[in-house]
């Protein structure tokens, strides 16, 4: 269930935007990606944000929601790395593959 944060409990991470957030495991540090980069916002524990940093250029990487998780020790980044050279791939989902095996192999359902 959503609800709404009265805006006197919000507080700006960032003024040019951000997507794809994820809380470091001691809620110290919110990682984001802005254009091309991954973020860190440094925070206190009262909302407040001590600092913004660049952490590496994020086009090397896939982001998707919740792709990528910081370590519970903090000192490393887990994520998915992209095939050098390779743009996006595709990706086919069918839907009622049965009934179509049955219609290619008509003896696999029996």
């Amino acid at each position: 269930m959503w609800r709404t944060i009265p805006a006197a409990d919000r507080t700006v991470v960032s003024s040019e935007g951000g997507t794809n957030p994820v809380w470091s495991h001691d809620g110290r540090e919110l990682f984001y990606i802005a254009g091309d980069s991954l973020m860190v916002a440094a925070c206190e524990g009262d909302g407040t944000i001590r600092g913004r940093t660049k952490l590496f250029d994020s086009t090397a990487y896939y982001f998707w929601w919740h792709s990528y998780d910081p370590t519970p020790d903090g000192k490393r980044l887990l994520m998915i790395r992209r095939e050098p050279g390779l743009g996006r791939r595709q990706l086919n989902v069918i839907l009622n593959w049965t009934a179509e095996l049955q219609r290619i192999l008509p003896l696999a359902g029996k």
